[in-house]
């Protein structure tokens, strides 16, 4: 199970990473459209995971945050 919430928790990660990657880029670049796009779609899966139980699995969705299991247990 904990192989699972590494997983999940490095996804969350990833999608965080990427939405402030397409954020900067939206604002910086000629290819705003496309970045823009991005930025939504990562956007609507922060919201997606959000609405989860993100304690319980172990993640945070606070920008620039993910909170490990000790993080949880000690909040």
């Amino acid at each position: 199970m904990k192989d699972s919430y590494t997983t999940l928790i490095s996804l969350v990660q990833r999608i965080k990473e990427e939405h402030d990657i397409a954020y900067d880029a939206s604002n910086n670049t000629k290819h705003s459209e496309y970045w823009l796009g991005r930025f939504a779609i990562t956007q609507e899966l922060l919201n997606y995971f959000d609405k989860q139980k993100p304690k319980r699995a172990g993640y945070s969705i606070c920008r620039r945050c993910i909170l490990t299991d000790d993080d949880i247990k000690n909040s």
